[in-house]
């Protein structure tokens, strides 16, 4: 699953004003500003049971089985002062 920081959690929290319990689907776009003409989506939405979920600062990420092949390799940091997020590949 992509690796999320505890300040990407802080980040969204704020910016979609969501609350704990709240959970945000993560999962891979074709074109657009990415990594190798796919880019991260990220959504509101309710996790099913097959999903992959981690819950950080309250709130629930989680990611469909079929998305894992691209969201596995990255992680996802912000630099809050710049209110900028920073999406990379985890090094093998």
């Amino acid at each position: 699953m992509l690796q999320v920081s505890e300040k990407v959690a802080r980040f969204y929290k704020n910016e979609m004003a969501l609350e704990d319990g709240d959970a945000l689907q993560l999962f891979v776009r074709h074109g657009g500003i990415g990594i190798g003409g796919y880019a991260l989506g990220v959504e509101k939405s309710f996790p099913r049971d097959l999903d992959i979920k981690q819950t950080i600062e309250g709130i629930t990420f989680f990611a469909r089985p079929d998305d894992l092949w691209f969201l596995d390799q990255l992680e996802l940091d912000c630099d809050e002062q710049l209110s900028e997020l920073k999406l990379s590949f985890i090094a093998s």
